[in-house]
């Protein structure tokens, strides 16, 4: 695991006509679909449900939302957030498998940044990255040295201790 950082200065932000024209809709969520984000998170991403919920609890309570969610009907199929880990953070951010393959993972990647660069940041950090080459390639992102996990803002997070 490591941090990525990106240049937001290189990024040039245009909504994907093929999603739209696909019947998906990437907004900011109101606070009322909280419950049905937190319930789509705990459903998909058990392993990860506690700390991505709280970042997007924390996210919802922002004026904006600094979260997004991607929809088709009345159905949640993805989301991100940012500015949750820590100021300039970007992440974390998951699509249903079901819906994998349309490009809504970029799609959230994209958004998001974007928004990270209209909040003033010149320069977005992805944390906690185990698969590098997406952002790398999608975003232009770059690991951090010395950013594993033991180094960096997770350094110090509660873990619940194992019993025996």
């Amino acid at each position: 695991m490591t941090d990525m950082l990106v240049n937001l200065m290189e990024l040039e932000y245009v909504p994907s006509q093929k999603l739209k024209d696909e019947g998906f809709i990437i907004r900011r969520p109101h606070i009322v679909d909280k419950t049905k984000i937190i319930e789509f998170i705990k459903h998909h991403w058990g392993g990860h449900s506690d700390s991505w919920q709280n970042e997007m609890e924390l996210a919802l309570a922002q004026t904006p939302p600094t979260c997004f969610v991607a929809s088709k009907g009345e159905q949640i199929v993805g989301f991100c957030c940012y500015n949750t880990t820590g100021k300039g953070f970007f992440g974390p951010v998951g699509v249903d498998e079901a819906y994998r393959g349309h490009g809504l993972g970029v799609e959230l990647l994209l958004i998001g940044l974007d928004a990270l660069k209209n909040d003033g940041y010149a320069y977005g950090i992805i944390g906690w990255v185990s698969g590098t080459k997406f952002y790398a390639d999608h975003c232009g992102a770059i690991e951090i040295p010395g950013s594993d996990p033991e180094k960096s803002i997770y350094k110090n997070m509660l873990r619940l201790r194992e019993a025996g």
